[in-house]
């Protein structure tokens, strides 16, 4: 035991020994660092710093590889490379890099102890290509002060001692009075970012937009050669509308929810702007309201502060709208711009746009009542796309109005309004005119040659270019042959009219006042002119004479107005035989010839008439003329055609006619169309033509369903829209089709009985509202592609009784014997998936076939879906019925078994009577329906019967009823007919 205690003390004395010397090993302690990777910065000298902590003497060493890991030159050193630790202390190595000219690299360094394996940290550098943005226009011009704008080119990575070239002249409706130094030279001395900027100097004088047309050179090579546009600007705002109190809809700049009226997630027309907003209710992509123009009120646009507005598909967000939808584009209107004078001028509007979802339709900014946008297109070159929600940022364009008046409004539009991809958001509109200046002369007169008349048989209507300066005009009339004798009016706007005259010739007056110095009032102007039928000079010939918006049955041809015109005489002839197919009298200056032949050559004579062109005037202008050729008869707009909705046996193919083929042929009362299947190997083995049995108002879907198809089978389903509108025009449209495959057929082993009446091809489906065809006369019913279909009605209900006839009942009931079917069986009707009882104000009912596999007493199931029979109301809403014969209760009875229990939706209400013989089942109604979310459908209700006691000859009957009353219809619809052994 002594010896046991001796060696036991001994073996603790080696291990503390041990422990002791492992601790005090500077070889195994590892070595320590800070960082497994660092990265610099691209330009020379960048460094960083990796610590170092190691007891013992360590070594680094650089290694540096290109991207297919090949060596290269070293990029970059370290220091120290090697040194001696304590184990405690940190050291530094510091990594310095040489000047990354080109992509991201990566080097490594290797530290390595000195009894131990090397530690690799990654070293990345950014790269360091040389970029330079193109120029820009920056800072401000404003008219009438000193230019503090400049043409700038942002640089970024440059090496240093680049030499840089630019050439610059400027150009455009506002560069009077502004210049630019050209050629610029000049040298980047440092390497690193910047600007290089080439003053842009002078005063402008006029509002616009500035073009500088640049070629810039760096080291004699061309990086840009284009042209960059700045605008003039003022201290004038005119207009502007921020739209401050709009204050509903989702925040999509922003990508948040926003504020809705009452909590609720849109507007309707009841609403009227005053409704509070309450935060966080809309989806950041969704609107406020209805069409803010279209649909809202006077009331919400008067609360809006649009009440003088204008627009179309225009919809409120917070502090923005919104133009356009899915399928639309949208425009707005601002009022007239009351601010400005008579006298025309140019002047500068500035608009904040964001796209919406980066779509890319183009949208053009043009001045309505008077007035030109030079620069008004809005497309991707001016507006690009944006990569995320996060920069969802506005952008202000300024675009340039000339010769604007007070009656110039500025509109926004798509470029068209029939096509995806034009929804955009526009706030800030902000209109800007040359700043005020004081009249210090006299004004100029009114130009004779710029005043414009209307006769009328007691009355001229007057206009004329506004006078820069002018705060009013004086104009008044006199009788040629009485001149002292005048009428004088007063009035700001430039333009007037003068009633109640008698007919004849007259002197008009007109001059500008200046309201703050009646000495600088101009000189009078002066014009003689004549009420309808007078004339002091032969009219002008009508210019702009030209043919527009040629169909194959008509154009449509407009004209300038003239002066002192009356009316127009516009005449229509053949080009190649002068035959006259048209002539009229018309007040306005355009005219739409129809009804013309297509393919043919035509002339059309305009004259501008003194009087009403009863009777010829010497001084009614010459004739001018115009030819165009109408177009060959196109076809029209393809409808678009998908498949709504499949199971085994039967597909229903659905359409969509666009605006543009609404427009072409509204859909009416002789709407017409073809319809056809193809089986897989692309061959027509079903068709119909002239297919015009439809009542769109109240059965609204464009859907037809095509039933009896095979299980697994893929066909393509087709139709063409017929023309029968304007069939000289027109020619009927391409065929438009939609491919699918049929679901694979039910299992129906283990079943007695299993029907789903998907085998028929003929009758509408009211669950789809989808319309169908009729059986027509057919006899041999074995073949369902040969069918010889027919329109059925005019509704989605259409359903044809079951047919007395050997063929039909092998076809689609071999279940049941004819005769029995015949006898025990009353008032059915069969259609594609489903079967139909009632109708003809007659009771029915339908007795099942004996289950004559039966060999005893066996206790079954009988399983069915049932629905209330609904027409939808005359407006074409389904969940709203215009029948009122609803079905909600229905039975079954049995003979020769008993009935034991009910399940399913309902069964609390049923109710089993007769000993086990009836039982009284209910349906889901309409109104239950609506409660579960349904709005163009209906649902069945599942029952499930068990009876007992069934035999070989048991009879089974679901009746909608036995006894009928009069007037009524007794109607309902049944589908998945089961019946099977219960184990």
């Amino acid at each position: 035991m002594k010896l046991m205690k001796n060696w036991i003390k001994t073996m603790l004395f080696v291990s503390a020994l041990c422990l002791a010397a492992c601790s005090d090993d500077p070889d195994v302690a590892p070595l320590k660092r800070d960082t497994d990777a660092v990265e610099l910065t691209y330009n020379s000298g960048a460094t960083t710093q990796i610590s170092v902590r190691y007891a013992g003497s360590w070594s680094a060493r650089v290694e540096c590889t290109d991207g297919s890991g090949a060596p290269v030159n070293n990029w970059f050193s370290v220091s120290p490379d090697n040194g001696v630790g304590n184990g405690r202390d940190y050291q530094w190595v510091t990594v310095t890099a040489e000047r990354n000219p080109g992509d991201k690299r990566t080097g490594y360094i290797y530290l390595k102890p000195a009894n131990g394996e090397e530690i690799k940290i990654e070293v990345a550098q950014a790269d360091g290509h040389f970029s330079v943005n193109d120029p820009v226009i920056s800072g401000t011009l404003k008219s009438n002060t000193e230019s503090a704008a400049m043409l700038e080119i942002a640089y970024d990575k440059a090496f240093g001692e680049e030499m840089v070239e630019i050439e610059a002249t400027l150009d455009g409706l506002a560069a009077e009075g502004l210049g630019i130094s050209s050629p610029y030279q000049s040298v980047i001395e440092h390497e690193g970012s910047g600007t290089i900027s080439v003053p842009i100097t002078g005063v402008p004088v006029t509002l616009g937009e500035v073009v500088c047309h640049v070629t810039f050179k760096l080291d004699g090579v061309v990086k840009f050669q284009g042209d960059v546009s700045g605008n003039v600007s003022s201290s004038n705002e005119v207009f502007g509308m921020g739209f401050d109190l709009f204050k509903w809809g989702g925040d999509y700049p922003n990508n948040k929810k926003g504020p809705g009226p009452n909590g609720k997630d849109g507007a309707g027309k009841e609403f009227d702007g005053t409704e509070p907003a309450e935060p966080d209710v809309i989806s950041a992509g969704s609107d406020g309201t209805s069409d803010v123009f279209n649909t809202m009120g006077e009331t919400y646009r008067i609360n809006r502060g649009v009440e003088k507005w204008s627009g179309l598909r225009v919809y409120e967000h917070p502090g923005y709208v919104k133009l356009g939808v899915t399928a639309n584009g949208g425009w707005i209107m601002t009022p007239e711009l009351e601010s400005l004078s008579a006298a025309p001028e140019t002047v500068s509007v500035s608009i904040d746009f964001l796209r919406f979802d980066n779509e890319t339709g183009t949208y053009i900014v043009s001045a309505e009542g008077a007035g030109v946008v030079t620069n008004g297109e809005v497309n991707n070159t001016v507006l690009p796309a944006q990569t995320s929600a996060a920069g969802r940022k506005w952008k202000t364009l300024t675009f340039t109005v000339q010769d604007a008046t007070n009656k110039t409004r500025i509109k926004i539009e798509a470029q068209t309004y029939n096509e995806k991809g034009y929804r955009i958001n526009i706030d800030n509109i902000v209109v800007m005119a040359a700043d005020k200046t004081e009249v210090t002369e006299k004004l100029p007169a009114p130009e004779l040659e710029k005043i414009t008349y209307t006769p009328a048989k007691t009355s001229v209507a007057f206009a004329w270019e506004g006078v820069k300066g002018a705060t009013s005009y004086e104009a008044s009339v006199a009788q040629q042959t009485r001149p002292d004798f005048r009428k004088t009016v007063e009035m700001e706007d430039s333009n007037c009219e003068f009633a109640d005259l008698e007919p004849g010739l007259y002197i008009f007056t007109v001059r500008a006042l200046y309201a703050g110095n009646a000495e600088f009032n101009s000189d009078p102007t002066q014009k003689v002119v004549g009420t309808l039928g007078f004339a002091a000079e032969k009219l002008a010939t009508p210019t702009e004479l030209a043919a527009a918006d040629v169909t194959s049955s008509g154009a449509k041809i407009s004209w300038a107005e003239v002066s002192g015109a009356a009316n127009y005489r516009v005449v229509v002839k053949t080009t190649s035989d002068g035959q006259e197919v048209a002539s009229t009298i018309v007040g306005a200056t355009s005219y739409t010839a129809a009804g013309l032949k297509a393919g043919t050559d035509y002339a059309v004579l305009v004259q501008a008439l003194v009087g009403d062109g009863s009777v010829a005037n010497e001084f009614d202008s010459d004739v001018v003329a115009v030819q165009f050729v109408t177009t060959d008869p196109v076809p029209m707009i393809a409808p678009s055609a998908r498949i709504y909705a499949k199971t085994h046996g039967l597909a229903v193919l659905e359409w969509e006619l666009s605006a543009a083929a609404l427009e072409q042929q509204p859909v009416g009362s002789t709407d017409t169309y073809d319809f056809r299947v193809k089986d897989a190997g692309g061959n027509v083995i079903r068709s119909i033509e002239n297919f015009s049995k439809f009542n769109f108002t109240k059965y609204k879907y464009y859907r037809l369903v095509w039933g009896g198809l095979t299980p697994g089978a893929t066909y393509t389903l087709e139709l063409r829209r017929k023309s029968t509108a304007n069939k000289e025009a027109l020619l009927d449209s391409e065929w438009a089709s939609a491919s699918v495959t049929t679901d694979a057929a039910p299992d129906k082993s283990g079943y007695l009985l299993y029907k789903d009446f998907e085998n028929l091809p003929g009758g509408g489906q009211p669950f789809y509202g989808a319309y169908g065809f009729s059986l027509g006369s057919t006899t041999d019913f074995s073949d369902p592609d040969k069918i010889l279909i027919t329109t059925g009605d005019a509704n989605s209900i259409y359903c044809q009784g079951v047919k007395d006839n050997d063929s039909y009942f092998s076809a689609y009931l071999p279940e049941w014997d004819r005769a029995d079917w015949m006898a025990n069986s009353s008032n059915i009707g069969l259609a594609a998936g489903y079967m139909k009882f009632g109708g003809g104000k007659k009771p029915a009912w339908l007795t099942l076939p004996k289950l004559s596999s039966l060999s005893g007493a066996t206790e079954i199931e009988l399983e069915f879906d049932a629905c209330p029979y609904y027409e939808p109301s005359t407006k074409g809403d389904m969940m709203a019925p215009s029948n009122t014969d609803i079905m909600e209760y229905f039975g079954v009875t049995v003979t020769g078994a008993t009935i034991v229990s009910v399940t399913g939706e309902t069964s609390a209400d049923a109710v089993i009577s007769d000993g086990g013989a009836t039982v009284t089942l209910r349906n889901v109604l309409v109104d239950k329906m609506i409660e579960e979310g349904l709005k163009d459908t209906y649902r069945y209700t599942n029952h499930k019967v068990k009876i007992t006691g069934v035999t070989a000859d048991t009879r089974i009957k679901i009746y909608s009823a036995l006894v009928g009353k009069e007037g009524e219809n007794y109607r309902m619809w049944l589908d998945n007919l089961k019946v099977k052994k219960v184990n």
